[in-house]
């Protein structure tokens, strides 16, 4: 085994079960995970989007990183928040449609840098937090479903991309995507999202629900990604950071995830669960 798979599976073996440990037991514990990994995106982002290594704005980029999830599981939100996130979600999908040439990028580049990651982020702790949740175990199901739709209509991305990708979405974002693997991606998160019929705490789901659910992850995971990858192909650099060995840094794990939770948040926040 090489060294780079003996790293990613050491990461695998304590990294999935502190995110199921925490996501159990809810409250300022998720919110704590949160704000570490805030901080470290926050940081990331403002270190290969504006070259920033040192000095004030790294500081802000860590302080607001962790205390916004913080804040936000102690205080609850504000009805601006929804406004916001809703805003961060229709500029990064408009530069995604208009590419790399479109001449706002430098002002989105400004706005993700200070929002995309730490804003975003915390509707991961105010979906922890909401009331429909009975039990830990219900928290815990609830994280679980969210962040396994988007790992599988990613993984099913990929492996149909590879086998069946000829059309590229963008050659400038993203060459390696493809419109076959989106299909493949979004058919996979469709089918995730109907599995929350057969867990016990997702009786107040509707299909309807369902439907909506595996929308948001198969739409916005994807951008979340492109919004990501254009950032970074801007900067010249491949990978946000080096934190986890093989898989690159917080924000390249994140991308995607930050992007859906929004976006199930808010759709959450119309139908009164949050």
């Amino acid at each position: 085994m090489s060294r780079e798979l003996k790293l990613r599976f050491l990461l695998a073996v304590w990294g999935i079960p502190l995110v199921f440990v925490v996501s159990y037991f809810g409250g300022i514990y998720f919110a704590a995970l949160i704000a570490v990994i805030s901080a470290g995106g926050a940081v990331e982002v403002m270190r290969f989007q504006h070259r920033a290594t040192k000095g004030a704005f790294l500081v802000a980029a860590l302080v607001t990183g962790a205390g916004t999830p913080l804040l936000v599981h102690l205080w609850g939100t504000v009805p601006i928040i929804p406004l916001m996130l809703g805003l961060i979600l229709a500029a990064g999908t408009i530069s995604v449609i208009r590419g790399l040439d479109y001449g706002s990028n430098d002002m989105l580049a400004m706005l993700l840098s200070a929002h995309l990651f730490t804003f975003p982020i915390c509707t991961m702790v105010l979906i922890r937090d909401s009331f429909i949740w009975t039990t830990n175990w219900d928290g815990l199901f609830g994280i679980v479903y969210i962040l396994g739709g988007v790992w599988i209509a990613d993984s099913a991305a990929y492996g149909t991309g590879k086998l069946f990708g000829k059309h590229q979405i963008s050659k400038t974002i993203s060459p390696k995507k493809t419109i076959e693997g989106t299909i493949g991606g979004s058919l996979g998160a469709l089918t995730w999202a109907q599995v929350a019929v057969l867990l016990p705490w997702a009786e107040f789901l509707t299909l309807l629900d369902r439907i909506v659910v595996g929308v948001c992850i198969a739409a916005f995971a994807l951008v979340g990604d492109l919004v990501a990858s254009m950032l970074k192909r801007q900067a010249g650099v491949k990978d946000s950071g080096n934190v986890f060995p093989g898989h690159g840094g917080i924000y390249d794990r994140f991308d995607s995830v930050v992007f859906t939770f929004t976006a199930v948040y808010l759709y959450f926040l119309l139908r009164g669960y949050v």
